[in-house]
C-alpha cells in the first residue's frame, strides 16, 4: 500500500470530527489547543507522556494501489534521523488507520510570520534588519547541512515553517524534502508559489533552491513587500519564470545580493546558502561571524593558493602598532578552507601572544557545549572560571572569562555582548607560550585558534570539518 498526503473534503470532514481537545490520536498524547494550519494538515499544542509539551501535526492521506508519490514519509525519515541546534527535531510519526499522518515534534514558541505580524503592529516595515539577519544565519548553516552533507532540499522555507524557540531559529515542516538535483512531479504537491524557485514548476530540484525560497522570504520579512507580486497564482508562477523582480523596497546595499540569491539559472546563484547570508552580513558592516565561517561548499571564485601560516591573520608588532596605528594586512584567498574573515581589532602577533578578536552568534547552550568537545579533543585543562559554571551565561554588557592551559600554551578567552540586544557576541582569544620560541608561538597559536574557531561553527561534526585527527592536532600545537 501507498499513501498520498493532501487535503480532500472529506478528510477535512473526518479531521473536524476528530481533532478535539482531550482527544488522543497516539495513546498518552493529549491534545490541547489548536496552534495552526498548514497546506498539509493541522498542528495542535500536546501534553506528551511526563506531562512534557510538545507540537503534533495531523495530515489526512490517501490510500490507493496505484503507485503515487511517498516523497513525504521518505523524507520525514531522513529528517527524523538529522539533529541540529536549528533543526526542529521530529520524535515519531505514524499512519493511523490508513487515515491520518500523525507527527509529533518538539514545541516552539512562534513563526517569523507571526514575529513578522508583531513588528507590524508596532508601526515598523518589518522584522529590524539585526534581528532578521540573525535568524538568516541560523536558518542558513541548517538548510546547508541539509544540502551539503546530506543531500536533501526543504523544498518549503518560508516564514511559516521557520519556527523561534527561545530567541533562536528551527527550521521545520519538512513533507517536501528531497534530494537534490533531482526530477519529480509537482502534480499534488503543496508547494508556496510565493516562495518557490522558479525551476521546480519544471520539477526540477537544484541544490540552490532552498537559498532562491530564503532571499524571497528576506525581502519580505524586511520591507512587506515581496520581489513578485501577483493577484492570482497563474500570473505569480509566470513572474518567477520570466519577470523582474522588484527589488527597490530593499536597501540599496541589499538589492545586488538578493538579485543574484534569486536567479532563475540556479548555477549562477551564490553557492551555499550560508555564502549568501555571509554577503548580507557584509553589507552591513558588522562583518562575519564565527558560525558564518566559510565551509569548503561555500567557495565561490578560486584564486592560488598562499602560505597557509599567513593566509589568515593580520600581524604586526605592538610597538609599531602604538607608533602609527598601521597594520601589514594579508588578503585571505577563498579556495582556502579557512578561519572567518577578521573584524574588530583583527589578530596581532607579538613575541609573547597571538591575540585574536571575532563576533559570534552561537546560542550559549551550543556554544558551551561546543567549547566543551574542544577542550577534550585537545586534551585541554580548565583552570578557571569565573561564573556559577560556564562563561556562557551572559546578559546584557556583562563579562565572563577562563582560562584553558595545555602542554605550555595558555588560551584566554573573553566574551561580551556588543550590545544589550543584538545578540551578537565578541569573542576575544590570546594564546601565550610560556617560553616558546616566538616563530614556534606564532605557528601553534594560530592553529590553535583557528582549531577553536572550527569546533565552534555550529556543525553536527566540526572536527571533520578540520580534516585532521585529535592526534594530529595536538601534535601540531602541543609538539
Amino acid at each position: 500500500m501507498t499513501v498520498r498526503i493532501g487535503r480532500t473534503p472529506q478528510s477535512e470532514a473526518l479531521m473536524a470530527n476528530l481533532l478535539k481537545p482531550n482527544a488522543q490520536l497516539i495513546p498518552g498524547y493529549r491534545l490541547i489547543r489548536h496552534i495552526g494550519r498548514g497546506g498539509f494538515g493541522e498542528v495542535w499544542e500536546a501534553e506528551a507522556p511526563g506531562g512534557l509539551s510538545k507540537a503534533i501535526k495531523v495530515a489526512p492521506v490517501e490510500s490507493s494501489r496505484e503507485p503515487l508519490n511517498v516523497r513525504e514519509l521518505d523524507g520525514l525519515r531522513k529528517v527524523r534521523a538529522l539533529r541540529h541546534p536549528f533543526l526542529l527535531s521530529i520524535e515519531r510519526f505514524e499512519v493511523i488507520d490508513d487515515a491520518f499522518l500523525v507527527i509529533v515534534m518538539e514545541l516552539a514558541d512562534k513563526s517569523l510570520d507571526e514575529r513578522f505580524a508583531e513588528c507590524r503592529k508596532q508601526n515598523k516595515r518589518g522584522i529590524p534588519r539585526d534581528e532578521l539577519l540573525r535568524y538568516l544565519v541560523e536558518a542558513a548553516e541548517v538548510l546547508d547541512v541539509m544540502n551539503k552533507e546530506h543531500g536533501l532540499q526543504h523544498l518549503d522555507v518560508k516564514p511559516g515553517n521557520l519556527l523561534l524557540s527561545s530567541g533562536h531559529v528551527k527550521v521545520a515542516d519538512f513533507g517536501l524534502v528531497q534530494p537534490g538535483n533531482t526530477q519529480m512531479s509537482v502534480s499534488g504537491m503543496a508547494i508556496s508559489p510565493p516562495y518557490a524557485p522558479p525551476e521546480l514548476f519544471d520539477g526540477q530540484v537544484e541544490d540552490t533552491a532552498d537559498q532562491y525560497s530564503l532571499a524571497v522570504m528576506y525581502q519580505e520579512l524586511l520591507t512587506g513587500e515581496r520581489p513578485f507580486e501577483a493577484p492570482d497564482v497563474r500570473q505569480l508562477i509566470y513572474l518567477h519564470l520570466t519577470g523582474k523582480p522588484n527589488l527597490a523596497p530593499l536597501p540599496a546595499s541589499d538589492r545586488s545580493i538578493v538579485a543574484r540569491a534569486i536567479q532563475r539559472d540556479p548555477s549562477h546563484r551564490y553557492p551555499s546558502c550560508r555564502a549568501f547570508a555571509r554577503a548580507l552580513l557584509e553589507a552591513t558592516g558588522l562583518g562575519t561571524s564565527m558560525m558564518m565561517t566559510p565551509a569548503p561548499y561555500d567557495v565561490d571564485d578560486p584564486v592560488a593558493p598562499v602560505e597557509p601560516a599567513k593566509a589568515h591573520f593580520v600581524r604586526h608588532r605592538e610597538e609599531r602598532a602604538e607608533s602609527n596605528g598601521q597594520k601589514d594586512t594579508i588578503r585571505i584567498p577563498r579556495a582556502l578552507p579557512k578561519a572567518p574573515t577578521e573584524t574588530l581589532s583583527g589578530v596581532s602577533v607579538t613575541e609573547e601572544r597571538v591575540k585574536a578578536t571575532f563576533l559570534a552568534f552561537l546560542p550559549l547552550e551550543i556554544y558551551a557545549h561546543k567549547l566543551r568537545g574542544f577542550m577534550d579533543a585537545l586534551g585541554a585543562e580548565l583552570i578557571n572560571c569565573q561564573s556559577e559554571r560556564t562563561v556562557l551565561r551572559l546578559r546584557g554588557q556583562s563579562k565572563r572569562w577562563f582560562h584553558l592551559r595545555s602542554k605550555g600554551l595558555l588560551l584566554e578567552i573573553t566574551t561580551s555582548n556588543i550590545s544589550p540586544h543584538s545578540g551578537v557576541r565578541v569573542v576575544e582569544t590570546i594564546v601565550r607560550g610560556g617560553g616558546l620560541p616566538g616563530e614556534e608561538l606564532t605557528r601553534r597559536g594560530m592553529l590553535l585558534i583557528r582549531c577553536l574557531k572550527s569546533f565552534l561553527m555550529a556543525s553536527d561534526d566540526p572536527k571533520q570539518r578540520l580534516q585532521k585527527s585529535n592526534e594530529q592536532l595536538r601534535e601540531e600545537i602541543l609538539g
